[in-house]
């Protein structure tokens, strides 16, 4: 899921706890922030081309003067090519080079997916134990509590992107709610009868039977932030009886499949929603058409806003809380506080310089640089503020630095590919974000606040050693889900007699023994 757009920024007094200088040892030596040590004869080694993927790299193809990431390549003597493909295919397209030898020296990756635990047990994916003692920016992240699980066959293949629990949120037309006279939905009857009105009420007031309640797209997960008050869990759980069941093979999934079918049949939820892709849904929110959109949270808070805001100045957005429902408080699903990871090649042929390097980008100093870019040039602290150097940014490459409100007062853009900055708070790992770069800060703020109101994590969250089959097995099931949820909510199929069919099909593709595998990796781990 495209989470996608990455996570906002932190105050500059949170940065300046976590920004380190260098030091000279004794020895000449140079150590590093994080306390890594950089020996003096690393600068003179030969120059090294490293290659770089991941979605949407591709629109860097040829840039010469991007001078943040000249910074890290004078700092390494290497010639970093970004490659990369859009976001719809991007997946297959590394994997159709990695599976032609055509690997490159570091790669963005959902690692969740079956195939890269093919490429971990295979030899594709440098193993990073033996090289932890001397990166140890990335050894203190791995060690800790939070991803330590991330392992395949006891190792680790790659260095997670952290990421706030949850950044999902749903969206509302405060303005029509107010002209139909109703207060912000809690639970799930007061949005039911949220999206009934926005169907029926004619609330943009062109005397026509025009608009819809909820808008959505063929990506199922952006409900979770709805079904989690159905008593849906992600993932897999362990139920009353000791015994663990995928989330969406639960009464409590068929319960919340069976309050869509009501809403679509009574027209409260976009014809056909399902085979949106997630720009028609959000068209269709910004084009006055629907009420109700769930998208990304934070950052994503001012561009949903302008949007709409060019179509009709007077629209008036909000968030609404993850309504309760028959399962209990609402929620939103934690995504285990990572989204994917940056793996390296084996073939790389500086394998020490390339850890090296990730080791730079996750250290705190490496987070600043590229998270706001080069200070002095491209920012300068003012309080607990980060002021933008516009005219010195606007000199950079397009697409080099975020835009908020047609201004380049956002983020490195590079920077944002590892994940949110983030501080470790005794045990626990935080990913810090404040809204500071917000022209819409209160409702972003409001979003952070809510998102950890009844945050749900998995029994098996990040746990990534699972067998290979157990992949193929899920995969299969998560298809034949997606396929009997849209039969059910659409109609074509009554919701017992498609229910007892998704059930059936799911048995066929192998359940009962997916159920196993988790017991027996959950019960190895103890």
């Amino acid at each position: 899921m495209k989470k996608k757009v990455f996570i906002s920024v932190i105050s500059a007094t949170m940065m300046t706890s976590l920004i380190l200088g260098c030091a000279k040892e004794e020895n000449g030596s140079v150590k590093e922030p994080g306390g890594s040590v950089k020996e003096p004869s690393e600068t003179a080694k030969a120059p090294q081309k490293l290659t770089m993927f991941a979605h949407d790299f591709q629109v860097w193809d040829g840039q010469q003067n991007d001078s943040v990431l000249k910074e890290i390549e004078k700092k390494f003597n290497v010639s970093i090519n970004r490659q990369g493909a859009p976001w719809e295919g991007w997946m297959e397209k590394l994997a159709l080079k990695i599976n032609t030898g055509e690997t490159p020296d570091l790669f963005f990756y959902l690692t969740t997916q079956a195939e890269y635990k093919n490429w971990a047990e295979n030899g594709i994916v440098l193993e990073l134990d033996k090289y932890l003692d001397k990166a140890p920016n990335l050894k203190k992240l791995l060690d800790n509590d939070l991803y330590k699980n991330l392992k395949i066959n006891g190792h680790y293949y790659f260095v997670p992107v952290v990421t706030q629990a949850n950044n999902h949120a749903i969206y509302y037309r405060k303005d029509w709610l107010e002209k139909l006279n109703l207060k912000e939905p809690t639970n799930i009857e007061e949005f039911t009868a949220m999206l009934k009105a926005f169907t029926e009420g004619d609330p943009d007031g062109n005397n026509k039977k025009d608009t819809v309640g909820m808008t959505g797209s063929k990506i199922r997960d952006w409900f979770n932030i709805i079904f989690a008050g159905f008593g849906v869990k992600p993932e897999w759980n362990k139920n009353a009886n000791g015994v663990y069941e995928a989330g969406y093979a639960t009464e409590a999934y068929k319960q919340f499949l069976g309050w869509m079918q009501e809403q679509y049949k009574a027209g409260y939820i976009q014809k056909e929603y399902y085979l949106n892709d997630d720009a028609q849904k959000e068209e269709a929110f910004y084009s006055g058409k629907a009420g109700v959109m769930i998208t990304n949270s934070g950052a994503k808070a001012d561009g949903v806003i302008k949007q709409i805001g060019d179509v009709n100045g007077k629209a008036v957005v909000d968030s609404l809380t993850p309504p309760d429902g028959p399962g209990g408080k609402g929620g939103v699903f934690s995504f285990g506080g990572h989204w994917g990871g940056w793996s390296i090649s084996s073939q790389t042929k500086d394998k020490e310089r390339a850890v090296q390097m990730l080791d730079y980008l996750y250290s705190p100093e490496g987070r600043n640089l590229t998270y706001f870019g080069i200070e002095g040039v491209h920012y300068k602290k003012d309080g607990e503020n980060i002021v933008a150097n516009l005219e010195n940014r606007g000199k950079e490459p397009q697409n080099t630095f975020a835009p908020i409100g047609g201004e380049l007062s956002g983020l490195y853009k590079f920077g944002q590919y590892f994940g949110n900055l983030y501080r470790f708070n005794g045990s626990k790992i935080e990913a810090l974000s404040n809204n500071a770069f917000n022209k819409n800060r209160e409702i972003a703020d409001k979003q952070d606040a809510f998102i950890n109101k009844n945050l749900i994590m998995s029994d098996i969250a990040n746990v990534m050693d699972f067998p290979v089959e157990f992949g193929e097995i899920s995969k299969k099931m998560t298809d034949i889900m997606e396929k009997y949820t849209v039969m059910i909510v659409s109609g074509e199929t009554a919701l017992d007699a498609g229910w007892n069919k998704m059930i059936a099909e799911l048995n066929a593709a192998g359940y009962a023994k997916a159920q196993q595998q988790v017991k027996e990796t959950m019960d190895k781990m103890k």
